[in-house]
């Protein structure tokens, strides 16, 4: 079915399909796909019914751009990196996976894998048995005295450590884990702060190249626009002021392209618009590309 949609105000057509599938006794699952033009399928697999065929690869797609966004946000504003190894008080009522209930787990596997070994040798030495010398099971047993009943004995521990593995929660409070003063985390005040200065630069950058897509300099603004951007931030200046005038002017270097210099003065333009002042003077900034 072919849907048109709009994406940041641009009309997009969609090719979808979908279909529901019942998991057992659980309830319907719903497959949403769509097709690209050179041929290649990508679906989404999810139960709520209620939601078109649009909006959900509206949200597939939208679920791009927020990964797209956290990658940028990672490489160019370390937005992962520590601003602060202070610690504060954490919840204690937080609960958590249960600890006894993991390594009782481990144990279980462990104990698995030692009866699947014996069972393997026994197997073996079952099918490598002389029946001249024992022709029944019996014989078998009697002439490798011990193996069976080990096996047996090897199998009720590990159905009554799965019986002990049943009765315990899941996840515990986490003060039953732990010390309360052992409970903490990372001081969130600084990181907070931080976190919100770069996405904040990262709107107004993202404004800034709006505003130069206007321009038409660039054939993948937003690629290359935000390359254009970081450069224009490194980009060297010559600071002037004009007392008389009350101006004070930036005035960039030439930069590496023709295109790249255009874009620059038309950004200069729409700042200039703006009318800033230097802040605690009454200069107005100016800002001249090259």
């Amino acid at each position: 079915m072919e849907i048109t949609s709009q994406v940041r105000g641009e009309a997009l057509t969609y090719l979808l399909g979908e279909r529901s599938i019942k998991i057992n006794k659980k309830g319907w699952v719903r497959e949403v796909r769509r097709l690209c033009e050179n041929g290649h399928q990508t679906s989404v697999i999810l139960t709520r019914q209620d939601l078109s065929m649009e909006e959900v690869a509206r949200r597939m797609f939208f679920r791009w751009n927020q990964e797209n966004y956290f990658k940028y946000m990672r490489e160019e504003y370390s937005l992962d990196h520590l601003v602060s190894r202070d610690v504060e008080q954490a919840d204690v009522e937080r609960m958590v996976p249960n600890p006894q209930k993991m390594q009782m787990t481990k144990e279980c596997t462990k104990k698995q894998k030692q009866l699947n070994k014996k069972k393997e040798h026994y197997a073996t030495k079952a099918a490598d048995n002389d029946e001249k010398k024992c022709r029944t099971m019996r014989g078998f047993n009697i002439s490798n005295y011990g193996l069976k009943t080990e096996i047996k004995r090897m199998e009720e521990d590990i159905e009554t450590l799965k019986s002990q593995i049943k009765q315990l929660p899941d996840k515990v409070k986490i003060k039953e884990v732990l010390n309360e003063d052992e409970i903490v985390r990372l001081e969130t005040e600084k990181k907070r702060l931080t976190d919100t200065i770069k996405m904040t630069c990262y709107r107004a950058e993202t404004e800034m190249i709006k505003a130069i897509d206007q321009t038409q300099c660039f054939a993948r603004t937003m690629d290359e626009g935000r390359s254009f951007i970081k450069n224009v931030f490194q980009q060297p200046a010559d600071i002037i002021p004009h007392y008389n005038d009350g101006r004070l002017e930036i005035r960039f270097h030439t930069m590496s392209t023709k295109r790249e210099n255009k874009a620059m003065n038309e950004l200069c333009n729409i700042v200039n618009k703006e009318n800033i002042s230097y802040p605690a003077t009454k200069l107005k900034l100016v800002f001249k590309a090259a």
